[in-house]
């Protein structure tokens, strides 16, 4: 399989296609955690969170963000 990489900036994105990677990146975490890998579920909660928080405004973005910031407090209390 051949995977190619392409460097982007955000700015060239539209909303969805951001909030597309924002939701790929919470997803990534979730398998993370359930599979007890919590460095990768706390570096993909964050940076679900950092893209959430980006996009501003919208009340669903700020939930997911939430979420976000609940499930890095879960890891840091299992870490503990």
């Amino acid at each position: 399989m051949k995977v190619e990489c392409k460097l982007f900036d955000l700015k060239d994105l539209t909303e969805s296609q951001v909030s597309f990677i924002a939701e790929s990146f919470f997803s990534e975490a979730q398998g993370d955690l359930e599979g007890g890998y919590m460095s990768l579920a706390r570096r993909n909660y964050e940076t679900a969170y950092e893209l959430f928080s980006m996009m501003g405004g919208n009340e669903w973005y700020q939930i997911r963000a939430r979420k976000c910031q609940e499930r890095l407090t879960e890891i840091e209390e299992i870490q503990s």
